[in-house]
C-alpha cells in the first residue's frame, strides 16, 4: 500500500514539474506587450493603442481572446485590427511578431494601467495528432498619465472638440435682394474627438435675421457638417461676419480658433416681372389664363372644398335612401329589423370615406412662374421646396397677398400672384 501511494506522489512530482517547465518555456517563447503612440494623453484625446504578439518556435491559431482590458468608464477603445505581420529567422527558428491596433479614448482622470491578458491557442501535431491548447499569455503592462485639458487660456468659445481640425465655409449666394435667402455651409474635419460640437453660427449682426444652424448628417470620420439660413433686412448689410471654430490640440497643448471670413456680398434689385411676360400659353392651348388676385381667393372658402349646399344636398340624399330602405325591409320582412340594423351600420362604414372625400380640396391652379415654397407667408421664411414653371398644384388657404399650397406631400406659401384661375386645357 505505501509503495503504491510512493509510485502516485512520484509520478505527480514528475507532471506537476513537466508543467511547470513547460509554462516556463511558453513565457520566454511568447511575449504580448501593449503600448501606444502617446507617453501622456487628455481625457477624451483619441491616441492609439498597440498590442504587440510576439512567438518564436512554436504554432499559434490565428485568433485571440482579450480580457483584463480597463472599465469602460476609464477606456473606450474601438475594435482591434490586425497590421500586416513581420516575420524573420531567429537562428534555426522563426520568429513572428503580430500587432493589434484600435482607436481608444480615456475618459477617466489619472494613471491608467493597461496590462491585458492574451488567451492563445497553441497548436502541435499534425493530422488526425493535431492538438489545441488554450494558453493565457499576461501583457507587459503600460502605464499613461490621464489629463485634464488646462483651464488657463481656455476660450469662452472652446467647442469641446480635441485634436487637430481645419474649417470650410461656403456662402450662397453671394449676390442677392433683400429678404432673399443666404445659405452658410460650414464642414469641420480633421482628426480628433469633435463629438460635443453641436453647431456653428454666423454671429449676431444688425441688419439680418440669422436662423439657428442645423447638423447636416455625415459618414465621414471626425466631421461635422452645419448648415445656417441669413436673410439680408437692407442694403446695409455688406459682409457676412466671420465664422470661428475653437479647438484644443493635444500635441502641443494649446487652444487653436480657426476663423473663416468675413464675406462680402453684393446687392441687387428685387425682380418683379409682370405676369404676362412670365407666362406664355402655348398657341395650341385652346382656354383662357387668368390670372388669380388675392380678392378672389378671398371670396373663396379657405380649403376650396365643395360648398356646404352642394355637401348637404349629397348628404341628405344619401341618408334619406339608407332610412327608406331600411324602413322598407323593417316592414316587408319579418326579421326586417334585425337587417336594418345592420343595413344602417354599413351605410355609417361607407359614409365615413364617402364624408372625407367631400371635404378633400379639390381647387387646382397653375403656377405661372419659377417659384420658391416657403414655411410662412413672407419673403424672410425659410423656402421649403421649389416650384417649377407649370405645376398643377392644389390651393390650400390663402393669407394677404400669399397662398399656402400642396403638391404631391409637400405644403408652402408662395405669392398669389404666381397662380392662375384655370388649368389649360390641351
Amino acid at each position: 500500500m505505501n509503495s503504491r501511494r510512493f509510485v502516485t506522489l512520484f509520478f505527480g512530482i514528475i507532471l506537476s514539474s513537466s508543467i511547470a517547465i513547460k509554462a516556463q518555456l511558453i513565457d520566454d517563447l511568447i511575449i504580448a506587450e501593449v503600448t501606444a503612440n502617446r507617453d501622456k494623453v487628455y481625457l477624451n484625446e483619441y491616441f492609439q493603442l498597440i498590442i504587440s504578439l510576439t512567438y518564436t518556435g512554436v504554432n499559434l491559431d490565428s485568433n485571440f481572446q482579450l480580457s483584463s482590458m480597463p472599465d469602460k468608464n476609464k477606456l473606450i477603445c474601438s475594435n482591434f485590427a490586425e497590421l500586416p505581420p513581420e516575420r524573420n529567422l531567429q537562428g534555426n527558428r522563426i520568429r513572428e511578431k503580430r500587432r493589434f491596433t484600435c482607436e481608444a479614448r480615456v475618459i477617466s482622470q489619472g494613471m491608467l494601467e493597461i496590462s491585458p491578458v492574451l488567451r492563445v491557442t497553441l497548436v502541435s501535431g499534425f493530422g488526425p495528432f493535431r492538438q489545441l491548447s488554450p494558453y493565457d499569455v499576461k501583457a507587459k503592462g503600460l502605464s499613461l498619465p490621464a489629463l485634464p485639458i488646462p483651464s488657463t487660456g481656455k476660450p469662452a468659445s472652446f467647442s469641446g472638440a480635441i485634436g487637430q481640425f481645419a474649417m470650410d465655409v461656403e456662402i450662397s449666394p453671394n449676390d442677392v435682394a433683400v429678404g432673399d435667402l443666404i445659405t452658410v455651409a460650414t464642414r469641420i474635419h480633421g482628426k480628433g474627438y469633435i463629438e460635443p460640437v453641436s453647431a456653428v453660427n454666423v454671429p449676431p449682426a444688425a441688419n439680418f435675421k440669422a436662423y439657428p444652424s442645423k447638423t447636416i448628417p455625415c459618414t465621414e470620420p471626425a466631421t461635422k457638417l452645419f448648415e445656417q439660413i441669413l436673410v439680408p433686412q437692407s442694403t446695409n448689410t455688406v459682409i457676412i461676419p466671420a465664422l470661428t471654430f475653437c479647438f484644443f490640440d493635444p500635441y502641443d497643448s494649446t487652444y487653436k480658433t480657426l476663423s473663416k471670413g468675413p464675406f462680402p456680398i453684393k446687392f441687387h434689385p428685387q425682380k418683379i416681372t409682370p405676369v404676362g411676360t412670365i407666362y406664355n400659353p402655348n398657341e395650341k392651348k385652346k382656354s383662357s389664363v387668368s390670372v388669380i388676385s388675392p380678392t378672389m381667393f378671398q371670396r373663396r372658402t379657405s380649403t376650396d372644398a365643395p360648398s356646404f349646399s352642394r355637401k348637404f344636398v349629397v348628404v341628405a340624399v344619401y341618408w334619406t335612401l339608407i332610412i327608406l330602405l331600411s324602413l322598407w325591409i323593417t316592414i316587408r320582412f319579418a326579421r326586417g329589423t334585425f337587417f336594418s340594423i345592420g343595413i344602417l351600420i354599413m351605410a355609417l362604414i361607407i359614409f365615413l370615406p364617402l364624408w372625407s372625400l367631400l371635404q378633400k380640396s379639390t381647387k387646382e391652379a397653375i403656377v405661372v412662374r419659377n417659384e420658391k415654397a416657403r414655411i410662412a407667408p413672407a419673403y424672410s421664411a425659410v423656402i421649403s421646396f421649389n416650384v417649377p414653371r407649370d405645376s398643377v398644384v392644389k390651393v390650400v388657404e390663402t393669407y394677404g397677398a400669399w397662398s399656402k399650397i400642396g403638391s404631391g406631400d409637400k405644403k408652402g406659401w408662395i405669392p398669389v400672384d404666381a397662380l392662375t384661375n384655370n388649368v389649360p386645357v390641351n
